[in-house]
């Protein structure tokens, strides 16, 4: 009888001495079904995209090259408004498209023409033949601006 009695003393100041305060009881909190949570959110493409580079083969040819030699691709851009439509620059030639979102990206369509960019690492890329030309969203702003605007054509503020 001395040993159980010695063997529950031992087991309660082991007990206690090395016992922790229990975790207080988490509260439930609101949980969302994985099954609405989205692996990756949607790009929001509405906004003004630019040329950032061309690729041509296997080279990669910036859009400041572009600009130095003179090409008119250098100041390739597009805006993508609310409502399906989009203002695209290429070099001299501007005008209105219709636009919408594919699995993939965005497709570009209007005067007989439709083009498919693919969204890829925060670029939208359009292919064709042996070039690919990735723009970059450089602002959310829908407005259409002038692609040739220098900074000498902004009022200096005072």
């Amino acid at each position: 009888m001395k040993r159980v009695l010695v063997a529950i003393v031992t087991i309660a100041l082991l007990l206690t001495a090395c016992g922790a305060k229990a975790p207080a009881e988490a509260t439930p909190t609101e949980t969302v079904p994985t099954e609405t949570v989205p692996a990756e959110t949607t790009p929001n493409y509405l906004g003004t995209w630019k040329l950032d580079y061309l690729l041509v083969g296997n080279s990669k040819i910036a859009q400041s090259e572009l600009e130095s030699a003179g090409n008119e691709i250098a100041n390739m851009q597009f805006v993508l408004k609310d409502g399906g439509t989009a203002y695209m620059v290429i070099g001299s030639n501007a005008g209105f498209m219709e636009w919408s979102e594919t699995p993939s990206g965005i497709q570009l369509s209007g005067n007989g023409s439709s083009f498919e960019l693919v969204f890829e690492d925060g670029y939208l890329s359009l292919a064709i033949d042996n070039e690919t030309a990735l723009f970059q969203k450089v602002s959310d702003s829908q407005l259409i601006e002038n692609a040739d605007k220098s900074a000498a054509d902004v009022p200096e503020s005072s």
